[in-house]
């Protein structure tokens, strides 16, 4: 074979080929105790660092552009929901929620040739539950609760057709035994109900709100926008009661019984937000927060994940509100009577009579907005197209996924099969040179 290096200091091809037919069972077994050695600790690793999860899918056809981000900011309200159908046991629900929060995702389906720049809006979400060991629950119990979440998340957002509601007031008879004023109060009241039946049918159901009726030719949020130009003419009339004291005898009782009543829902909206704040401060006590901040004016502002605490911000802040509204509606009560003390009652025949066909002509507008709507629902109720169809699109199902991936792992036992032959080559080729160097010495 001659010399094992040539004149150049390198391997012939002659030379290299011989040298790897004598590494061969060498390398082979140097390859084979390689990568059954790094095969157990990578299963090991990997059996230590793996963990399951339960996976659905969801999809809503009249989804936007907020879904995802609706879905997200329901996930609390939706898990406690699902845990309540699943555990009767409260106790077991709430101890299960802070954890199931915190594991569940929501993601976006989008295909791949969407490009980023694109503006894609996803029909598909897929909730993903990672089961954490520390909740004690079987791969089945997962299941069983991702399968309760989307079937909630279904049931939070399914786009059902639209109430056929009818605002009804017999102006009319109101008009003959009341006060101009608490008919124009109680016509407020009425139509400001079904403004906000409208406008929660329009947040609830995508399409709805720009639906265009054939046979009006107007949307909800058209008459949405009606509703509220009447309630601005409604109001426009009590100030003009007010300050011209149109009545017939009994205003000034009326606003006076009024006043009693807003006081007693200012007194009972503060002992209701008085105890939601005493219970939330309470929970905060007894409770580390997640994380802080500081506000503008430099004070610490706590923030709270859990589902509890947020429940309990809800409650308080939901009793604030009506505390507010409360005292607001007291102040302008107070303000329309401040405002007649002291005016006689209008004897002026025109203007009475003015307050009453205005008090008609504002009904029979509203009641016109009402029949478009009922029109408008019916044709979009019709069309069922229009009307989404929530569905659960896969059921739950579990994997089993880990830090060490297939692709790793296949790509670590490659490269230690290489170093390994490499260094049987290299024992060979320091052995072959020896025996070679020995014989030439000999």
């Amino acid at each position: 074979m001659g010399n094992l290096d040539n004149a150049e200091g390198g391997l012939t091809v002659t030379q290299f080929m011989h040298v790897v037919k004598k590494s061969l069972k060498r390398g082979l077994i140097y390859v084979l105790a390689s990568l059954i050695v790094v095969a157990a600790v990578l299963l090991t690793v990997k059996a230590c660092t793996s963990y399951r999860i339960s996976t659905s899918t969801i999809s809503f056809a009249e989804a936007n552009k907020n879904t995802l981000s609706d879905l997200n900011e329901k996930k609390s309200t939706v898990v406690n929901k699902a845990l309540s159908n699943i555990y009767r046991d409260g106790t077991k629900a709430l101890e299960l929620s802070n954890g199931i929060v915190s594991n569940l995702s929501v993601t976006a389906v989008v295909p791949d040739n969407v490009n980023k720049t694109d503006a894609y809006v996803a029909t598909s979400y897929i909730l993903s539950l990672t089961n954490d060991k520390l909740l004690n629950l079987t791969k089945n119990d997962y299941n069983a609760v991702l399968d309760e979440i989307a079937k909630e998340f279904i049931n939070a957002f399914a786009l059902n057709s639209l109430e056929n509601v009818s605002l009804v007031y017999n102006i009319d008879d109101e008009i003959i035994m009341n006060e101009y004023f608490q008919v124009a109060d109680d016509l407020y009241d009425i139509v400001n109900n079904y403004y906000g039946h409208l406008k929660n049918a329009v947040s609830t159901k995508a399409s709805a709100g720009d639906f265009t009726s054939v046979s009006t030719g107007k949307s909800i949020n058209g008459t949405i926008e009606e509703l509220s130009s009447t309630l601005k003419n409604i109001n426009n009339l009590k100030n003009l009661i007010i300050t011209d004291r149109v009545e017939t005898g009994k205003l000034e009782s009326y606003l006076n019984e009024r006043k009693s009543e807003a006081n007693g829902d200012v007194k009972k909206y503060e002992a209701a937000m008085n105890a939601a704040k005493t219970a939330l401060d309470k929970y905060a006590e007894m409770h580390s927060p997640s994380s802080s901040t500081v506000d503008k004016n430099g004070n610490n502002v706590y923030v709270y994940d859990d589902s509890t605490m947020i429940a309990l911000t809800n409650n308080y802040m939901q009793a604030a509100s009506l505390h507010a509204e409360a005292n607001s509606k007291a102040a302008k009560i107070d303000g329309y009577i401040a405002s007649i003390s002291g005016k006689t009652k209008s004897e002026n025949a025109e203007l009475i009579q003015y307050v009453k066909d205005k008090l008609k002509a504002i009904y029979e507008d509203a009641q016109r907005v009402s029949n478009d709507y009922k029109k408008i629902a019916a044709e979009y109720n019709n069309n069922l197209y229009l009307v989404s169809k929530a569905t659960v699109t896969n059921p739950a199902h579990a994997y089993t996924d880990s830090p060490i991936s297939n692709k790793i792992t296949v790509l670590a036992l490659v490269a230690v099969a290489l170093v390994a032959y490499c260094v049987a080559f290299t024992q060979t080729y320091v052995r072959e040179k020896k025996n070679f160097d020995e014989k030439l010495a000999g």
